[in-house]
Protein backbone atom coordinates (compact mmCIF):
# COMPACT_ATOMS: atom_id res chain seq x y z
CA UNK A 1 0.00 0.00 0.00
CA UNK A 2 1.53 3.19 -1.01
CA UNK A 3 1.72 5.86 1.77
CA UNK A 4 0.74 9.60 0.91
CA UNK A 5 2.13 12.29 2.84
CA UNK A 6 -0.67 15.21 2.34
CA UNK A 7 0.85 17.91 4.27
CA UNK A 8 4.41 17.64 2.75
CA UNK A 9 5.56 20.36 -0.10
CA UNK A 10 8.07 17.64 -1.13
CA UNK A 11 7.52 16.08 -4.70
CA UNK A 12 6.38 17.16 -8.33
CA UNK A 13 3.15 19.97 -8.95
CA UNK A 14 1.59 20.73 -12.04
CA UNK A 15 0.87 24.46 -12.40
CA UNK A 16 -3.23 24.12 -12.91
CA UNK A 17 -4.16 28.10 -12.71
CA UNK A 18 -2.87 31.49 -12.13
CA UNK A 19 -5.24 34.32 -10.74
CA UNK A 20 -4.31 37.34 -10.71
CA UNK A 21 -4.77 40.39 -8.18
CA UNK A 22 -3.58 44.03 -8.45
CA UNK A 23 -4.64 47.57 -7.14
CA UNK A 24 -3.25 50.96 -9.07
CA UNK A 25 -3.55 54.05 -7.38
CA UNK A 26 -2.18 57.52 -9.00
CA UNK A 27 -2.51 60.61 -6.09
CA UNK A 28 -1.55 63.81 -6.22
CA UNK A 29 -0.22 65.77 -2.73
CA UNK A 30 -1.74 63.38 -0.80
CA UNK A 31 -5.32 62.75 -2.61
CA UNK A 32 -6.29 60.24 -4.92
CA UNK A 33 -7.04 61.09 -7.90
CA UNK A 34 -7.54 57.63 -9.52
CA UNK A 35 -7.50 53.96 -8.46
CA UNK A 36 -8.05 50.94 -10.72
CA UNK A 37 -8.94 47.49 -8.71
CA UNK A 38 -8.77 43.87 -11.13
CA UNK A 39 -9.30 41.78 -8.29
CA UNK A 40 -9.32 38.11 -9.66
CA UNK A 41 -9.44 39.22 -12.93
CA UNK A 42 -7.37 37.36 -14.46
CA UNK A 43 -7.11 33.48 -14.58
CA UNK A 44 -4.90 31.51 -16.44
CA UNK A 45 -6.09 28.20 -16.97
CA UNK A 46 -3.27 26.28 -17.46
CA UNK A 47 -4.58 22.94 -17.83
CA UNK A 48 -6.14 23.34 -21.11
CA UNK A 49 -4.20 26.39 -22.51
CA UNK A 50 -0.97 28.23 -21.42
CA UNK A 51 -1.08 32.08 -22.48
CA UNK A 52 1.90 32.77 -24.47
CA UNK A 53 2.06 36.28 -22.26
CA UNK A 54 1.93 33.80 -18.87
CA UNK A 55 5.68 33.55 -17.86
CA UNK A 56 5.36 31.75 -14.61
CA UNK A 57 6.24 28.06 -13.54
CA UNK A 58 4.42 25.35 -15.43
CA UNK A 59 6.10 22.56 -12.95
CA UNK A 60 7.81 22.35 -10.04
CA UNK A 61 9.71 19.62 -8.46
CA UNK A 62 10.49 20.02 -4.66
CA UNK A 63 13.43 17.82 -3.18
CA UNK A 64 13.99 16.97 0.07
CA UNK A 65 17.37 18.77 0.25
CA UNK A 66 16.15 22.43 0.04
CA UNK A 67 16.62 21.94 -3.51
CA UNK A 68 13.65 22.53 -6.12
CA UNK A 69 13.50 22.69 -10.40
CA UNK A 70 11.06 24.72 -12.09
CA UNK A 71 10.17 24.88 -15.71
CA UNK A 72 8.72 27.95 -16.87
CA UNK A 73 6.68 28.91 -20.06
CA UNK A 74 8.41 31.54 -20.99
CA UNK A 75 11.22 30.07 -23.60
CA UNK A 76 11.31 26.72 -21.91
CA UNK A 77 13.27 27.58 -19.16
CA UNK A 78 13.99 25.27 -16.50
CA UNK A 79 15.46 26.96 -13.40
CA UNK A 80 17.04 25.40 -10.12
CA UNK A 81 15.81 27.00 -6.95
CA UNK A 82 16.87 27.06 -3.12
CA UNK A 83 14.09 27.11 -0.90
CA UNK A 84 13.32 26.78 2.69
CA UNK A 85 10.20 26.48 4.86
CA UNK A 86 9.22 28.12 7.94
CA UNK A 87 5.57 27.87 8.91
CA UNK A 88 3.51 28.62 6.39
CA UNK A 89 6.13 30.83 4.13
CA UNK A 90 8.06 29.63 1.40
CA UNK A 91 11.66 31.34 0.83
CA UNK A 92 13.26 30.88 -2.50
CA UNK A 93 16.08 32.22 -4.49
CA UNK A 94 16.10 31.29 -8.29
CA UNK A 95 19.37 30.20 -9.15
CA UNK A 96 19.36 31.60 -13.21
CA UNK A 97 17.88 34.63 -11.86
CA UNK A 98 19.03 35.78 -8.80
CA UNK A 99 15.46 36.66 -7.53
CA UNK A 100 14.36 35.83 -3.79
CA UNK A 101 11.46 36.29 -2.87
CA UNK A 102 8.29 34.06 -0.30
CA UNK A 103 5.13 33.20 -1.25
CA UNK A 104 2.98 31.72 1.77
CA UNK A 105 1.60 28.73 0.72
CA UNK A 106 -1.59 26.52 1.49
CA UNK A 107 -1.43 22.17 1.26
CA UNK A 108 -3.60 19.51 1.23
CA UNK A 109 -3.12 15.73 -0.30
CA UNK A 110 -3.12 16.74 -3.69
CA UNK A 111 -3.16 20.60 -4.14
CA UNK A 112 -0.45 23.34 -3.79
CA UNK A 113 -1.26 27.20 -3.95
CA UNK A 114 1.59 29.90 -3.69
CA UNK A 115 0.46 33.26 -2.93
CA UNK A 116 2.82 36.18 -3.53
CA UNK A 117 2.79 40.12 -3.48
CA UNK A 118 4.41 43.28 -4.84
CA UNK A 119 4.11 46.93 -3.61
CA UNK A 120 5.61 49.17 -6.03
CA UNK A 121 5.55 52.96 -5.74
CA UNK A 122 6.99 55.38 -7.83
CA UNK A 123 6.53 59.27 -9.10
CA UNK A 124 5.68 60.65 -12.23
CA UNK A 125 6.05 64.54 -14.05
CA UNK A 126 2.57 64.35 -16.34
CA UNK A 127 1.39 67.57 -18.02
CA UNK A 128 -2.58 67.49 -18.61
CA UNK A 129 -2.61 71.22 -20.13
CA UNK A 130 -1.61 73.82 -17.47
CA UNK A 131 1.89 72.95 -17.23
CA UNK A 132 3.55 69.80 -15.61
CA UNK A 133 2.98 68.28 -12.45
CA UNK A 134 4.14 65.57 -10.17
CA UNK A 135 1.66 62.23 -9.17
CA UNK A 136 2.43 59.40 -7.06
CA UNK A 137 1.55 55.87 -8.25
CA UNK A 138 1.20 52.75 -5.97
CA UNK A 139 0.86 49.25 -7.47
CA UNK A 140 -0.20 46.52 -5.44
CA UNK A 141 0.49 43.39 -7.16
CA UNK A 142 -0.56 39.28 -6.17
CA UNK A 143 -0.77 36.45 -7.42
CA UNK A 144 -1.80 32.83 -6.72
CA UNK A 145 -0.27 29.63 -8.61
CA UNK A 146 -2.64 26.99 -8.27
CA UNK A 147 -0.86 23.27 -8.40
CA UNK A 148 -1.65 19.78 -8.47
CA UNK A 149 0.03 17.00 -6.79
CA UNK A 150 1.68 14.58 -9.49
CA UNK A 151 1.38 10.97 -7.85
CA UNK A 152 4.59 9.29 -9.42
CA UNK A 153 4.88 4.92 -9.08
CA UNK A 154 7.42 4.08 -5.99
CA UNK A 155 7.36 8.48 -5.02
CA UNK A 156 6.62 7.73 -1.90
CA UNK A 157 4.14 11.01 -2.67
Amino acid sequence: MMMVRCYNIIGPWFATNVVVDSIFTVSYMGETIDSLSNSGIQTINLVDYIDEDYYGPTYIRFLSDGIGIVDYNEDNIQDTVDYSINGNILMRKTSNHAEEGSFSYSINCKDLSLTGEEEMEWKEIVDFGSGPIEIDIHLLYSNTLNFLRIHEANSGN
